[in-house]
């Protein structure tokens, strides 16, 4: 019996994942998921990092350089690539997965509540960016950290977390505490905690080891500090103090998420409170049922579909339900996975521009301390009622898989993604017919209009376009060009990457429909051509470029293949 219910498990992970590889197929998103990939590029054809690109990201796309490397290697091209990065996306998630099913079923735990939540982290990925970001493998590897902690594989533990601090930078501020830790314990003569925590820092010290041996050609290393204050620069990195930022996730909850809610939260907080302190079962057991209710009024009153909302709402149930019943405690899962998602997730409020979004990604950490409290600690009488106590789980991954299927990264509705792309990075990907004529059409004229020594700048947010093009990057950054001041001041620096042709891609690539509770903006996203900033205007009213238009797309091209300065 005990064996066919582990082979049901197994079917199921494998379904999803299945399911997973076929969803990889759908939606056509041609800004943040081509921007790693674009980046990676860019270092693989010998741009040295830091120094030729001054985005703050850019480190996530010097990681991906291996990957990118061996798949044009084996395939000749990058076609296809992003298909590839997907469904490398859901077998690394699929593992993932059954790890953590696994150490939960090692820790004691019931088999559909170790279940529930292990799909919970297959089908969820930030902002539903479905492929390797520095969202998806900060948090894959953050979890891998907790899982080789927890089975005492602590050098290898060490090399997850750096992994995980080489995709947000903040959190190195953890580094500083586990340190610090380890010192302490040195001093209280604390032999075997030192032991491990000086095996964590021995790992994190032979993942630096591993990243110089590996990507130490892409570093100017004797040039930093002549780079690193271009780098800071950047428009796109978050510039307001720590404070606004905590402020910002505060603002969030109480007005967009919660919806100005918040005043029944605390009431059913308090109330919880004392009943717990208090241990009147007969009360307990009605507050728990309030406390459902107000779960299933604010599943459907609150944002649960905006930026996966939901696992706010499970979490705040969660703390609920413990306050409620203090005395049944979870304390390896408060070790594990509470304290550990509150330390993820608060670099990456920090880290982050979208910090008010990501620290879901920490939450759904916690989520599984949660999960067990709501789960396994509901003490009811009838089996019928239990069923309905542990519902808010079921609803979480009921929404998470509803969101991963059908909130659409910046594409339409799954249902009107019906033209098969053909060629391109794009090629094997269903999109709106509009869009993947489009895009056809722009790779076409991409391919036509450069080669190896062309140096390429593309308006608007479009790092697809390097992708596609043979071309050399022509800007600080494959992403969108945010300020004239510091493009200038790149292009006077590297007069060699002042660019041969300028890319305006169609507006059409940029028009769909999106689900109506998508977390990027429902309804029609009309698109239309990006505007040139004054830097690339002025080389091309030096005339030495030619403008070329081509079904929508525009393109100005130096017949001689050279500019001159600014």
């Amino acid at each position: 019996m005990r064996n066919k219910k582990e082979w049901a498990v197994y079917l199921v992970f494998a379904v999803v994942a299945i399911g997973l590889i076929i969803r990889a197929h759908y939606g056509m998103d041609l800004t943040d998921e081509t921007f790693y990939l674009a980046t990676a590029k860019r270092f693989s054809e010998g741009d040295l990092a830091i120094k030729y690109d001054w985005n703050t990201a850019q480190i996530f796309g010097l990681l991906l350089v291996p990957v990118y490397r061996i798949y044009t290697g084996i395939t000749g091209s990058n076609e296809g690539i992003i298909i590839f990065m997907r469904i490398l996306l859901v077998l690394a998630e699929w593992i993932t997965a059954m790890t953590l099913y696994s150490l939960l079923k090692k820790m004691g735990k019931n088999t559909t509540y170790a279940l529930l939540i292990a799909i919970c982290f297959f089908v969820y990925v930030r902002g539903n960016i479905i492929t390797f970001s520095y969202y998806s493998m900060g948090m894959l590897t953050f979890l891998w950290m907790i899982f080789e902690v927890a089975a005492g594989c602590y050098l290898l533990a060490g090399i997850f977390y750096a992994i995980s601090v080489l995709c947000m930078p903040y959190m190195a501020v953890l580094f500083a505490v586990i340190l610090g830790y380890g010192i302490w314990a040195l001093i209280k003569n604390h032999r075997s905690l030192a032991k491990k925590v000086w095996y964590l820092i021995a790992g994190v010290f032979l993942s630096a080891a591993g990243f110089i041996v590996i990507y130490g050609r892409y570093i100017p290393w004797s040039e930093l500090f002549l780079y690193i204050p271009q780098m800071l620069k950047d428009p796109t990195m978050e510039k307001v103090g720590m404070l606004q930022q905590v402020a910002d996730v505060g603002v969030y909850y109480v007005k967009y998420f919660l919806k100005y809610t918040w005043p029944m939260y605390m009431v059913s907080l308090i109330g919880a409170s004392i009943l717990g302190s208090r241990k009147e079962e007969r009360l307990r057991k009605i507050w728990s049922w309030l406390l459902i209710l107000e779960f299933f009024i604010q599943a459907v009153y609150v944002r649960t579909f905006f930026e996966a909302g939901i696992i706010s709402t499970f979490f705040f149930l969660g703390i609920q339900m413990q306050l409620l019943y203090p005395e049944y405690r979870e304390r390896k899962l408060e070790k594990y996975f509470l304290y550990t998602g509150i330390a993820f997730a608060i670099p990456w409020i920090f880290g982050s521009n979208v910090g008010q979004r990501v620290i879901h990604m920490g939450i759904l950490i916690m989520d599984v301390w949660a999960a067990a409290i709501v789960y396994d600690n509901v003490r009811v009488e009838t089996k019928w009622k239990k069923t309905i106590m542990i519902m808010p789980l079921y609803i979480l991954v009921l929404v998470l898989g509803i969101i991963r299927f059908c909130d659409i990264y910046r594409d339409g509705f799954v249902t009107e993604l019906n033209s098969r792309i053909e060629i391109g990075i794009m090629k094997g990907i269903y999109t709106e017919d509009l869009r993947a004529s489009a895009y056809e059409s722009a790779v076409d004229c991409l391919k036509k209009n450069t080669n190896k020594s062309t140096l390429l700048a593309v308006a608007g947010c479009n790092p697809w376009a390097y992708l596609d093009s043979e071309a050399q990057c022509a800007a600080y950054s494959p992403w969108e060009m945010e300020g004239d001041a510091l493009l200038k001041e790149y292009y006077e620096m590297f007069p060699e990457k002042i660019p041969t042709v300028i890319f305006v891609p169609t507006g059409e690539l940029s028009t769909y429909k999106s689900w109506r509770f998508s977390s990027h903006g429902s309804g029609m996203h009309e698109g239309k051509n990006a505007e040139l900033n004054e830097v690339w205007e002025k080389i091309i009213e030096g005339k030495l470029l030619k403008k070329i238009e081509e079904n929508g797309n525009i393109l100005y091209k130096s017949e001689s293949g050279r500019t001159s300065g600014l």
